[in-house]
């Protein structure tokens, strides 16, 4: 998983083999897994990511913008 240009990028790889002789139907495949997540204003130095019992959890927190971002512009 990586984040770059605001963008979250997710990449797993899955390899599932069911020994089931009365399967009928497989419709789960093996090979790579892609998504990508656009996002805007993410503080990415405090991005989190758990897996547990099969579970991803990100945490993408927003950037805080504190105090007043306006500037002034001295016309000379």
């Amino acid at each position: 998983m990586k984040f770059e240009h605001s963008t979250l990028t997710i990449k797993a790889y899955k390899n599932i083999n069911v020994d089931n002789k009365n399967l009928q139907l497989d419709e789960r495949t093996n090979g790579e897994l892609l998504r990508r997540f656009e996002f805007e204003d993410i503080n990415k130095d405090a991005i989190e990511a758990s897996y547990e019992d099969g579970v991803l959890s990100v945490t993408l927190p927003k950037k805080v913008y504190e105090g007043d971002d306006t500037t002034t512009i001295s016309i000379h």
